[in-house]
């Protein structure tokens, strides 16, 4: 269990947790204020058990431990499926931070949205890291609190690809690197290819880009 962080200064500061263990439970009870500060969360199971579980960080990454086998289940609202790191809606609206990252490359395991997300207000930019896929057509990345930037890294060239064709998904800006993988991506309303913490533009082998009610744009 994971009580109060308090960093809140003009200093730029590493907050960096990590339970090894495999299946291990992360759990955060207080709220937290960590102003500049970047953060990362790496564990095989997260409770985001409070309101701004996380508030006003430059980054957060929240990350699995035990490798590709062990998947990230965006929108589930249990913490004991086999083999998921399970973050609810819910939850993810618990976290403000600047740019909000989740998984990793290297190792990371298949993302899937098992519903519609909507981070909080604060959040400008949502990274998926994976060395599998991202997959979203039973839920996406809504805009209700605001369109964020999306970028998606894939790391495990030649395999896996990102498929995002949930009719709600709403982003402003996508940067995709998936430079052997397919890409389908559709949005909601009008879409801007660019950059997105320190992805540029939208890599892939075979690319499909569709905006349903607006301007597709590429920087």
């Amino acid at each position: 269990r994971l009580g109060l962080l308090d960093t809140a200064d003009a200093d730029a500061t590493t907050v960096d947790i990590a339970l090894t263990t495999t299946g291990s439970l992360l759990t955060l009870t207080a709220s937290s204020s960590l102003d500049v500060d970047n953060v990362r969360f790496a564990a095989d199971r997260m409770d985001i058990a409070v309101p701004s579980a996380i508030a006003a960080a430059n980054s957060l990454t929240l990350e699995t431990m035990s490798g590709a086998f062990w998947q990230i289940d965006l929108g589930s609202v249990v913490d004991n499926t086999a083999t998921r790191l399970e973050l609810s809606d819910a939850e993810i609206g618990r976290l403000t931070a600047t740019t909000l990252r989740i998984g990793r490359t290297g190792s990371g395991g298949t993302i899937t949205f098992s519903t519609d997300i909507t981070p909080a207000v604060g959040v400008s930019n949502v990274h998926l890291l994976t060395h599998g896929s991202v997959i979203g057509t039973a839920g996406g990345l809504t805009a209700t609190n605001g369109a964020k930037n999306l970028a998606i890294t894939l790391s495990n060239i030649g395999a896996g690809s990102v498929n995002m064709t949930d009719s709600n998904t709403n982003v402003n800006t996508l940067a995709i690197s998936a430079p052997l993988q397919n890409v389908t991506f559709t949005d909601a309303s009008g879409l801007t290819v660019g950059a997105v913490d320190s992805v540029n533009g939208v890599t892939g082998s075979n690319v499909a880009l569709s905006a349903t009610l607006g301007d597709l744009t590429v920087n």
